[in-house]
């Protein structure tokens, strides 16, 4: 199937020219607890029927995934650490049959048609309260890969060496190995060691055509007018404990909350630029 490709400017769109869909029309997500589905996550999956109402929706749970067949997902979940064990489950999904695989706290605002062309997509994640102190300090920490939103092409090699990356590993519920495996960290220094990634929120195309999108495209909350905002991650982070999360400052705080809800990202770079 032949998909037309559009480049849209402020004023005009472009037709760069024709392009086959390399990426299936399904969307993978994971729900391993046996406990029922909350209402948000619900209103965030029907958005996906919403948006995307000719995709095939699979869900991964412990029918569709023999969880003891890998060590690292049986030792996860015995910790009951579902997301954990999801971070395997997502990559051996997009690697076996392709698709998209959504995190299921992601609310779908426009049809991923567009990125069908690619050969594996997904986007960057960003902490905009210590990104430009982190620069100045030569540090790499506040940018990652949104593991919420990935999609690939049956077999990529992308997804294959994500893979491979828990051969032999095993999870042990302690705030070291927790931090150890946090996936948008992970898929990142990956992307940078093998795909050429660069650690800044930028749209990006790396070695074996994986795009990498701006923050703004798939994840953080902005401005829902936003032309490039195809979904929001609300981030419902299960797998992160009380004790490892960020201990931001009041200062921090404050500029997240101008920053996402009063300014904008994209009016807040522009202001940054001037």
């Amino acid at each position: 199937m032949l998909y037309l490709y559009c480049k849209i400017s402020k004023n005009n769109i472009y037709i760069l020219h024709f392009m086959e869909k390399k990426i299936p029309p399904i969307i993978h997500y994971c729900w391993l607890s046996d406990e029922e589905k909350p209402e948000k996550i619900q209103k965030c999956i029907d958005s996906w029927h919403a948006m995307m109402p000719d995709y095939e929706i699979m869900c991964w749970d412990m029918n569709r995934f023999d969880i003891n067949s890998v060590p690292f997902v049986k030792t996860a979940c015995e910790a009951r650490k579902w997301a954990f064990a999801a971070d395997y489950i997502r990559l051996y999904a997009l690697y076996h049959y392709g698709g998209i695989y959504l995190d299921s706290d992601v609310f779908v605002y426009k049809s991923f048609d567009p990125f069908l062309v690619h050969s594996a997509f997904t986007g960057s994640q960003v902490n905009t309260a210590i990104f430009e102190a982190q620069i100045r300090e030569g540090s790499n920490d506040c940018v990652g890969i949104e593991a919420a939103v990935i999609g690939a092409m049956p077999k990529h090699k992308w997804i294959k060496d994500l893979l491979s990356f828990y051969d032999g590993k095993t999870f042990e519920n302690t705030p070291e190995c927790r931090r150890k495996f946090v996936m948008t960290k992970v898929v990142a220094d990956i992307c940078a060691e093998k795909y050429n990634f660069k650690f800044m929120p930028l749209y990006q195309v790396l070695d074996e055509d994986v795009h990498v999108y701006p923050p703004d495209t798939f994840s953080i909350p902005t401005d829902e007018r936003c032309v490039a905002k195809y979904s929001t991650h609300w981030c419902a982070n299960s797998w992160v404990e009380h004790q490892d999360n960020h201990k931001y400052t009041l200062k921090e705080k404050v500029k997240i909350f101008i920053v996402h809800k009063l300014i904008g990202v994209n009016n807040w770079r522009k202001l940054t630029k001037s």
